[in-house]
């Protein structure tokens, strides 16, 4: 026999449904009656337990699967130094963090000013943040397309210069007076070491300027020989190496050249010797190989985004229609996440692998070794919490 009364035998107890407890303590109510910890006390473990596994069956569906395989970096902190959600060309003169932006390359002097390059302006964000934009790369021309943009310690900066079929490499110096470094066809990127040369890709082939204005083949050729162009041997003359689908380049102190080649799925390193050698990736599309070597490390597709930092850290950016991530290749070969996840969403002040991009343009280090990476509305600086990083 239950425990329960009726409401009109029992006043006394009163629960507002069409059934009455007698012991209210160990008496569950439900919306259409009451649930006893007697005779009905196995139903209401079963309900108790159908409810419990909606809700973990609910908190799996809902969790990104791609952050699972991305533990949160404690080591990392990223802040955002300008930009907002918002697409647009707005704030000059006031804080950077409150402009519309939607930056296409970026870059930072020795002195610690960033530049972004936006609808073919240039705009600066000088040591207070604020924002102002000082030139226009067109300079009076009607049409331009950049696909590169640098800086070096002197405050001189870089871009390339695309107009019809016929690409230029120039130079705008702290007059704003601009100079014609190079011309050709078909170059994407390029870099600049300490010494003054500069490094531009042209199809399949990387070309190298030196401070006096001598050019020379430094990497690839032009003709398509008997070898697998998917993959190159490690200590093969960088000049009888082909290369497809060249993408950013870096110079490290050291003067040894990195780019990626997204068709390879790989990222090479071309040393003083003229010596090419894998860095990263196994030529495989996906994304595995975190604290093991970079070399057995299956990278995502390669955006034209690498950088390399004053101890010799490479940073690729990699993004799929999945995740959005910046890795780092330290000194040793080893490579790790250090920001990114799932793409989509706006990062806070928080631990730099809690979220993901939207779509990263472009990355540049300064001499403090931070790193900034141009977003679609926002630019971040991702700084390391640690000395070791």
């Amino acid at each position: 026999m239950h425990d329960f009364a009726k409401a009109e035998d029992n006043p006394s107890v009163s629960t507002g449904h069409d059934c009455q407890c007698s012991r209210p303590p160990v008496c569950h109510v439900l919306p259409r009656g009451c649930l006893w910890n007697d005779a009905n006390q196995p139903k209401a473990r079963l309900v108790r337990f159908a409810v419990a596994l909606l809700l973990a069956f609910w908190v799996l569906l809902a969790r990104p699967p791609a952050q699972a395989q991305i533990p949160t970096d404690p080591y990392w902190t990223i802040t955002t130094v300008a930009g907002t959600s918002e697409d647009g060309y707005s704030g000059d003169g006031g804080p950077a963090v409150e402009a519309k932006l939607r930056p296409e390359f970026i870059a930072v002097d020795g002195t610690g000013n960033l530049y972004i390059l936006q609808y073919s302006r240039i705009r600066r964000v000088d040591s207070k943040g604020t924002i102002t934009t000082i030139t226009t790369v067109a300079d009076g021309r009607e049409f331009i397309y950049v696909s590169d943009f640098a800086a070096d310690g002197a405050g001189n900066l870089y871009f390339t210069s695309h107009i019809f079929d016929t690409t230029h490499i120039r130079r705008m110096d702290s007059n704003r007076t601009f100079t014609t470094l190079a011309g050709t066809r078909g170059a994407k990127s390029f870099a600049r070491d300490d010494a003054g040369n500069l490094y531009y890709g042209a199809l399949r082939v990387i070309f190298k300027m030196d401070a006096g204005g001598i050019i020379t083949t430094f990497a690839g050729t032009s003709y398509h020989e008997a070898i697998d162009s998917n993959y190159i041997v490690d200590g093969t003359p960088a000049v009888e190496a082909e290369f497809e689908s060249l993408g950013g380049m870096t110079v490290d102190g050291a003067g040894n050249l990195y780019f990626s080649a997204y068709q390879h799925a790989r990222i090479y390193k071309v040393d003083s010797m003229g010596k090419v050698t894998t860095v990263a990736g196994t030529g495989e599309l996906g994304y595995s190989g975190d604290g093991g070597p970079a070399v057995e490390a299956e990278l995502l597709n390669l955006s034209s985004a690498v950088a390399v930092d004053g101890a010799g850290n490479l940073y690729i950016a990699e993004d799929d229609q999945d995740l959005c991530l910046i890795r780092k290749v330290d000194s040793a070969g080893t490579i790790t996440t250090v920001a990114g996840g799932k793409c989509g969403g706006w990062f806070l002040e928080e631990p730099a692998r809690s979220r993901g991009f939207w779509g990263i343009r472009d990355m540049t280090v300064d001499d403090a070794g931070n790193l900034y990476i141009a977003d679609a509305r926002r630019i971040y600086k991702l700084a390391p919490n640690r000395h070791d990083q």
